[in-house]
């Protein structure tokens, strides 16, 4: 009996904690969904450092910043230049508005296309490459 008071209450604060958590979401105006909290100075450096590795990469044909740069670097990055932020009393989320989101999406979106303009530079160049067949014996060739 006192095994199912116990499931009971568990599954009552659960449903409390969900209740008041839908409250504040729903206070903020955003429907259910839980509002992330805002990223600090550190994260959205490492954050920068990582897609400037990236995009530097893609543009350049290179591997080496991915060598030098690997998350440990990156985080460490982050967290001295944010120190920095923090201690110059910059707020990067601020500083960036409301905007933050749609520049690490363009940010994003610029160097998944430019991988895939290598790709398919590379995949036509390739098809360029191939030696054409000989014509055959009879035949008149249209090329």
């Amino acid at each position: 009996m006192a095994e199912k008071f116990d499931e009971l209450s568990a599954l009552a604060g659960q449903a409390a904690g969900l209740e008041s958590a839908q409250e504040e979401a729903a206070a903020v105006g955003q429907g259910g969904a839980p509002v992330p909290p805002p990223q600090t100075n550190a994260q959205i450096l490492a954050g920068a450092v990582h897609l400037a590795r990236e995009a530097s990469c893609i543009v350049l044909d290179v591997q080496s910043p991915r060598a030098v740069l690997d998350e440990a670097t990156m985080q460490q990055l982050g967290e001295v230049w944010g120190a920095v932020a923090d201690k110059r009393g910059w707020n990067l989320n601020q500083l960036m508005g409301d905007w933050g989101v749609e520049i690490a999406a363009v940010m994003t979106t610029v160097t998944i296309g430019m991988r895939l303009s290598k790709a398919v530079g590379a995949e036509l160049e390739a098809r360029e490459r191939r030696p054409k067949p000989a014509p055959q014996p009879g035949t008149v060739d249209a090329g």
